[in-house]
């Protein structure tokens, strides 16, 4: 089997780790102060939660002229993490 790093997405049935990865979850949620019931909101802002593999690899294809990027990600993966992390800049940054 395959084993994988991961991190909530918090929701109404967050699942947190066990050990010292769940303290460190409980006292993020703690420091915010959040709670499941903050996530039972109505029709498409609701959460249930799940976890999420926090590191991943892909294939990246890269043309230069127009620069254009091309690659696929897993489901719940977000393509601007991805860019952020091949241009180094914070997308706040960008403007």
């Amino acid at each position: 089997g395959r084993a994988f790093v991961t991190a909530p997405l918090v929701g109404t049935e967050t699942n947190l780790a066990d050990g010292e990865q769940g303290e460190i979850e409980r006292a993020v949620l703690d420091d915010l102060g959040l709670e499941p019931a903050d996530f039972d909101l109505p029709g498409e802002f609701h959460s249930t939660g799940t976890r999420r593999a926090m590191l991943l690899r892909t294939d990246l294809s890269l043309e230069a002229e127009p620069l254009t990027l091309e690659f696929a990600l897993p489901k719940g993966s977000y393509a601007t993490v991805v860019l952020r992390e091949y241009l180094k800049v914070d997308p706040v940054d960008l403007g």
